[in-house]
């Protein structure tokens, strides 16, 4: 189900998947955090910055790692 919020984007997407950010379970977390790579915009970078404080180092790679992936459009 996380996968696919990742391929629909938007708003409310973005919204349940910050909050599975806080989730107990390492492997949820890393799911959203995959799927908020493939949303993408300014938006996501906020809500990736803060998971740069989880508690998982695993996490905070991906975090990481996804971070760079994303590009923003010039203006």
């Amino acid at each position: 189900a996380i996968e696919m919020l990742g391929k629909i984007g938007g708003e409310k997407a973005i919204e349940t998947l910050e909050k599975a950010l806080e989730d107990d379970y390492w492997e949820v977390r890393m799911a959203a955090v995959k799927a908020l790579g493939e949303i993408g915009g300014e938006e996501v970078i906020e809500v990736l910055e803060e998971a740069l404080e989880d508690k998982d180092y695993e996490i905070r790679i991906a975090v990481i790692e996804t971070l760079k992936r994303i590009t923003i459009p010039e203006v």
